[in-house]
């Protein structure tokens, strides 16, 4: 078997057929295989992906511990190929995925490769709500380095040489998703990890596969959670003894943390001023976006996490009040920016 494609879901049993026919349409090819990772769904999954399963190319799993992880993990030790594929259940393969997908191997043999994704709408989309949200893309097939690798492999479009995948570990469940809680990095860290060992790492831009938004992803309060925890998964793909003290003192962390709200106040009263002089470009909601949630939120989700994790250097008065301070700001910002419940 030259290559399995797991698909890792958790309650989108209305979303997982797409993904399911848009791999089962292109397996002519006896050396492909599907897996379907069933993440402990409560939800109608295993009704759905039983009908498929009797194809010998089709495979169904449940893997009982929560997380995307997990998931990942359980499709790694239960596959067959010398490759394995990972695509989300609310993604689509391109219509020439499979044939591409086995044409890299062929011709480049990596250790991992992956290819663009694009938006899939299936509601409108609102104004101001720009396509490349959600696009990775580049124009240039090639292999990846530490200077161009950055960020470019998704997690919705990533294969990995099985047991190059399983000599890194797998993925570390600390990250990726749990369940309905946003949480990132999973990928990330490997490929990084990856490239930094000098793994032959490659991109395609033929290998295709297209990525619903629902409307809930359409609107400020996930951008923000969506930034906001970004940042927090950056601090601990950081800090993975998760001890380590970036401040010297709460002093610090809290005027770090109130210098970012300065700053986030200060570009949300300029888009202000666009606004009086007839002077903002395009939609508000657009604005806030780029000019405060990309730049801002993901910085401020860092840092507050930062200022959880600090070992008090000592325990003098002004110590304990600039800590309570501190504690006073971490409050208000996990009330402020975990919008979407």
């Amino acid at each position: 078997m030259k290559l399995s494609i797991a698909i890792c879901t958790y309650n989108r049993v209305d979303l997982l057929e797409y993904a399911i026919r848009s791999v089962v349409n292109q397996l002519d090819n006896k050396d492909v295989e599907l897996l379907i990772i069933d993440n402990n769904s409560t939800d109608d999954t295993e009704i759905l992906s039983s009908r498929y399963v009797n194809d010998a190319n089709v495979l169904y799993f449940k893997e009982e511990s929560l997380g995307l992880s997990y998931a990942r993990n359980r499709a790694m030790h239960e596959s067959r190929g010398i490759y394995i594929a990972y695509i989300d259940d609310d993604a689509e393969l391109g219509d020439t995925w499979v044939d591409e997908a086995l044409a890299i191997i062929q011709q480049y043999a990596p250790d991992i490769y992956g290819g663009p994704y694009f938006p899939l709408y299936k509601s409108e989309k609102p104004k101001w709500y720009n396509y490349d949200y959600e696009i990775i893309n580049i124009e240039k097939s090639g292999w990846l380095t530490d200077d161009n690798g950055d960020g470019i492999i998704g997690g919705c479009n990533m294969v990995f040489k099985t047991s190059y995948l399983i000599s890194l570990g797998g993925f570390d469940p600390e990250f990726g998703m749990k369940g309905d809680k946003l949480y990132y990095g999973e990928e990330s860290a490997i490929i990084d990890n990856a490239i930094k060992q000098n793994g032959k790492v490659y991109y395609s831009c033929n290998l295709c596969v297209h990525h619903f938004v629902p409307p809930f992803k359409m609107t400020l309060p996930y951008f923000y959670e969506r930034y906001y925890q970004l940042g927090v998964t950056k601090y601990w793909m950081e800090q993975k003894d998760h001890r380590v003290d970036h401040f010297s003192s709460h002093k610090d962390a809290l005027f770090y943390l109130v210098n970012e709200l300065d700053k986030m106040n200060e570009s949300y009263h300029q888009i202000i001023l666009k606004i009086k002089k007839n002077d903002i470009q395009g939609e508000f909601e657009n604005e806030i976006v780029k000019n405060i949630i990309q730049q801002h939120i993901y910085v401020l989700g860092y840092l507050n996490e930062k200022a959880k994790h600090i070992v008090p250097k000592r325990n003098s008065f002004w110590g304990k009040v600039y800590r309570m301070n501190l504690e006073t700001v971490v409050v208000f910002l996990g009330k402020r920016f975990f919008l979407r419940k």
